[in-house]
């Protein structure tokens, strides 16, 4: 591991961060993977115990680093991951270790932490979605298998903690928590991870999401400067991402087309597009018109649940919606494979493949 800068900030710079980790390892003879860690989330309990964080621009070659987060900037987006322990100064105890999050250019900063509170003062590092909103905000929240830490004072916290808990979310009570002189643009959404990887190695261009659901990914593709068609048969998907463009990233909204499409009718083909993804979803019939709809250079990037998944969960039931092992790659056709991998991520199982035209 090579340091290229470092210099020490306050845990306060780097509220909600984590994410990421090892790159270039075709130089270890392991081919193109990019793999991930749980990393460190530096809170904002830790900005309150003014804990020191050290920042380094690295090339991480390994997952054995704990505690300290380093940034390093790849096409606009800030990949945080951990390095070496001995980077800490006057603490007594390492910050809360939990999932990790990214931070992207053109989006607001990501937390963990929830103030449900209505019209009260701003809580440092926390969004404030009220606890009337929560029910149709839910798509606003992290995924399930991260830890949501609520804030603030009053019934709603309990409320709050009470309903997330109720719908099978990790919820619990935000310690150390403070108030803000001024609200912070901050989210507690975050596009899917493998995504973030692709899009740090591209150009952004035109992209096509498609069963688009809520937006994260849409909503990510176009703060980083893409054009995006995102495509979803349920209308109220397409609203939920509609307002989520426009209050985390309203200065790009107007780049993303929001389209109720039925894209399963065999009539259906797909714009044009450098880059077309698609996750948690699985259309066998729809991938050939995804691969015509690329442009030559282009990028179709996928992940979905395995057989794996559905023997642990139950779930997705149907034969249409899980792949066998080694299928994706079968179903690639002549385009070249970038990345390709399966394996257990938190709690799912699934398949990812980036692949290439030429």
């Amino acid at each position: 591991m090579g340091t290229m800068s470092e210099s020490l900030v306050s845990a306060g710079l780097a509220v909600g961060a984590a994410e990421v980790l090892a790159q270039n390892l075709q130089a270890r003879g392991t081919g193109p993977e990019i793999g991930y860690v749980e990393l460190a989330a530096i809170t904002a309990q830790a900005a309150a115990k003014k804990w020191l964080i050290r920042i380094s621009a690295i090339a991480l070659l390994d997952g054995m680093f704990q505690y300290i987060c380093a940034s390093r900037r790849i096409s606009g987006l800030f990949i945080l991951t951990l390095v070496e322990p001995s980077g800490f100064a006057d603490c007594c105890e390492p910050p809360r270790l939990h999932s990790a999050m990214t931070t992207i250019r053109g989006l607001p900063e990501s937390t963990q932490f929830l103030d449900p509170t209505r019209g009260g003062r701003p809580i440092f590092g926390a969004v404030n979605i009220p606890l009337a909103e929560l029910p149709d905000r839910l798509h606003e929240l992290p995924e399930k298998s991260r830890t949501i830490y609520v804030v603030g004072e009053g019934d709603d916290v309990e409320q709050a903690l009470q309903y997330l808990r109720g719908g099978g979310r990790r919820a619990e009570r935000g310690e150390d928590w403070k108030y803000a002189d001024e609200p912070l643009a901050l989210r507690m959404w975050s596009p899917n991870e493998f995504l973030c990887t692709v899009l740090a190695q591209l150009k952004p261009r035109s992209a096509t999401d498609i069963a688009c659901g809520a937006g994260r990914e849409a909503v990510a593709m176009a703060a980083l400067g893409w054009t995006v068609n995102a495509l979803d048969w349920q209308e109220e998907a397409l609203m939920r991402g509609q307002q989520l463009a426009t209050r985390y990233a309203p200065e790009v909204a107007s780049e993303i087309l929001w389209q109720l499409t039925d894209i399963e009718r065999p009539s259906y083909q797909p714009p044009p597009s450098d880059l077309i993804t698609a996750f948690r979803y699985l259309h066998r019939p729809l991938i050939p018109k995804l691969i015509d709809a690329l442009n030559p250079g282009g990028s179709l990037v996928m992940e979905t649940f395995t057989t794996l998944h559905r023997e642990k969960y139950g779930k997705p039931r149907s034969d249409g919606y899980v792949l066998i092992p080694g299928e994706f790659v079968r179903l690639a056709g002549d385009l070249d494979v970038v990345h390709y991998s399966e394996d257990w991520r938190e709690d799912s199982h699934t398949a990812r493949i980036w692949l290439r035209k030429r």
